[in-house]
């Protein structure tokens, strides 16, 4: 109740500009071009892409069918497959498509790597209103990167507009079980030079199951100060304050007695943890006024990162267990590249990147495990100072393209060198159709630390010494209005011997007036894995009632069959796969309906209309049942304002 009315509160500031903007031309009306030309010109026009050839994904594809988290955007596409562990719990995304291990996807924010130093990197220290895009490196030249990175990076970019007018936006969402979200979004432009951007989001939740409940705040702000068209300064905080109850999931039990809350009995009654993680970073931008071939970019950055578990602390009785453990962990990192701009002429350029990173990590986590009032404390203090350097060069020659890249670097005492090769030859039929191949390998000449030394682990892994030492791929992109079509064959070289069609991909789709259509069909050999994955999302989209409302409704539809999920180590924070799991088929179908009224998206998602019992944690069930009689299960939001 308390949220509603701050709801309502908050909602009343914002109801006359509301209202302002409701005619239908303000509503479809692009940003004045008059007004804002010139205004934006003393931004350094390179954005915060590791690789300016790579795929992003612009969020507002996202906000018709209503994801709520980076989790769900990237289950949405083809390569990624998650581990739900509960509603605002610690979900893993990974690369469906990596070597013979499930590890993790690199996250990074802005070009800065937050994740593979530990394993303690969660999504929901991160808002899904405060990003713009997201981009996606490619499997091949991903580790160029990051430390320890060997599945794909996926590159968080944070909104960062610049406009002569105060703009901010309201989402709010509510679901089952209470859990209502809501965040806020500001810019306020000071100057052409100057803008300050701010967001606080709340997200809470009563539970579904016993000790499920959460509860998330998280602040956000950025300041920019453009001092020159040669230099620009920014700075980027970010601080989420996470509280969730922890019930390890539920015993098995028959599907029956599972889709009942009332009956489902949890491994953990009495199980939390409270999480506290900061994020700083400075940039700096030059590039000379008398030589913009050239590019300086230099972040200095700070992670701070900690969390109590405890585990019995409620039970009163003597003979039971009780664990209190804490873990603090900081990152400062020091990042420089130069980048090197040259255009030979309209059909031919060159770039090239060279760089360096230099950390320091001191961390240190106390337990202490009581039994039979018999105490044993713990202490662990350690220390990190990773270093690399890198290079990748890009080149391209009218259609044809090459790109190639080696890193060195010491982490923990292990040096490590790698090296990738890609190219692609870009065809056109005409205005709208193409044909593009491509191509690439990966390889390390020396590693000495398995590929899921920092990120994921499992209790039944391979032996560390068998890990990928290459990784290439080969694939086709086909593009015949109104159709698409994508195939990419994945191999590995593990200790000198070849795997072969060690997964496939392919992914295809349709773009007509009224009917979009995106469907995906991925296999994989690892035995701990789906056989394949099946994805498809099918809308209907109009301009309706003269132009007042932009209208969407689709189907979206996903197929995992005949697989064991991972069980989830909520004090290890690990996924472990084993033949002892249950089995399951997954099947899910949502129905969506949104529109676009003036300034505001509204959507209805109508979830899992089978009422399938699904999870993709060993047993972590989706918040999303009900059945079509019960199938409402979200409600969202967006406002978008302009003072």
């Amino acid at each position: 109740m308390r949220k509603f009315i701050c709801f309502a509160i908050l909602l009343s500031f914002f109801t006359a500009p509301l209202l302002a903007q409701r005619s239908v031309k303000d509503s479809l009306r692009k940003v004045d071009s008059i007004k804002t030309a010139g205004y934006d010109k003393y931004r350094i026009n390179k954005s915060f892409l590791l690789d300016n050839s790579s795929d992003t994904i612009s969020l507002d594809n996202w906000l018709w069918n209503d994801k709520r988290n980076l989790a769900e955007i990237l289950f949405e596409l083809p390569g990624y497959i998650i581990n739900y562990t509960g509603y605002g719990g610690r979900t893993g995304i990974s690369d469906f498509r990596s070597g013979y291990l499930n590890s993790e996807i690199s996250l990074f924010k802005d070009g800065i790597q937050i994740s593979d130093f530990n394993s303690y990197v969660d999504i929901e220290n991160f808002s899904v209103n405060e990003v713009a895009k997201i981009e996606q490196i490619s499997e091949i030249s991903s580790p160029l990167y990051g430390y320890s990175t060997n599945n794909k990076i996926v590159n968080i970019i944070s909104k960062d507009n610049t406009l002569p007018y105060l703009t901010a936006q309201l989402r709010y969402t509510q679901d089952r079980n209470d859990a209502l979200y809501g965040d806020f979004y500001f810019n306020f432009p000071l100057s052409g030079k100057f803008n300050v951007i701010f967001g606080l989001g709340n997200n809470g939740y009563e539970g579904a199951y016993q000790n499920s409940d959460m509860s998330l705040w998280r602040f956000r702000t950025k300041v920019n100060w453009y001092a020159s068209k040669s230099l620009n300064f920014k700075f980027d905080m970010n601080y989420a304050k996470l509280e969730r109850s922890l019930n390890d999931g539920l015993y098995n039990s028959t599907s029956d007695t599972l889709l009942d809350p009332i009956f489902a009995r949890v491994i953990s009654p009495d199980l939390y943890d409270k999480n506290n993680n900061l994020f700083l970073n400075f940039n700096v931008k030059y590039s000379p006024a008398s030589l913009k071939t050239l590019l300086t970019d230099i972040n200095i950055s700070v992670q701070n990162y900690f969390r109590e578990y405890r585990f019995g602390e409620k039970n009163l009785l003597p003979d039971t267990s009780k664990l209190f453990s804490n873990l603090h962990n900081i990152v400062y990192s020091f990042d420089a590249k130069q980048y090197f701009f040259i255009e030979k002429s309209k059909s031919s350029n060159i770039n090239l990147l060279v760089g360096s990173n230099f950390s320091y990590v001191p961390g240190n986590s106390s337990s202490a495990y009581i039994y039979k009032n018999i105490t044993t404390n713990t202490v662990d203090n350690f220390t990190k100072e990773p270093f690399s350097v890198f290079s990748r060069f890009n080149a391209g020659i009218n259609n044809f393209n090459f790109s190639g890249g080696v890193r060195g670097e010491r982490f923990e005492s292990n040096n490590n060198l790698f090296a990738f090769a890609e190219a692609d030859y870009y065809a056109k039929i005409s205005e709208t159709d193409f044909i593009k191949i491509y191509s690439g390998i990966n390889y390390y000449f020396d590693r000495n630390i398995p590929q899921y030394a920092t990120t994921f682990s499992t209790s039944n892994s391979l032996p560390v010494e068998n890990f990928v030492d290459s990784y290439f791929i080969n694939g086709l992109l086909l593009s015949y209005n109104p159709v698409f079509l994508e195939l990419k064959l994945y191999n590995y070289l593990i200790d000198g011997e070849i795997n072969f069609a060690k997964a496939f991909a392919s992914s295809a789709g349709f773009r007509t007036r009224y009917f979009n259509g995106n469907l995906s069909f991925e296999t994989s050999s690892l035995s701990y894995l789906p056989d394949y994955i099946l994805k498809s999302d099918i809308y209907y989209h109009n301009i309706l009632f003269d132009n007042h409302l932009d209208f969407r409704t689709g189907i979206n539809i996903k197929y995992m069959p005949k697989w064991k999920p991972p069980k989830y180590n909520s004090n290890t924070l690990t996924f472990i796969y084993s033949d002892n799991n249950p089995e399951i088929d997954y099947f899910n179908m949502d129905f969506y309906v949104a529109g676009r009224i003036g300034k505001a998206n509204v959507a209805f998602t109508f979830a899992n209309l089978f009422n399938k019992l699904n999870y993709t944690s060993s047993i972590y069930p989706f918040d999303n049942r009900g059945g079509l009689a019960n199938a409402l299960a979200r409600f969202s939001i967006t406002w978008d304002f302009k003072y």
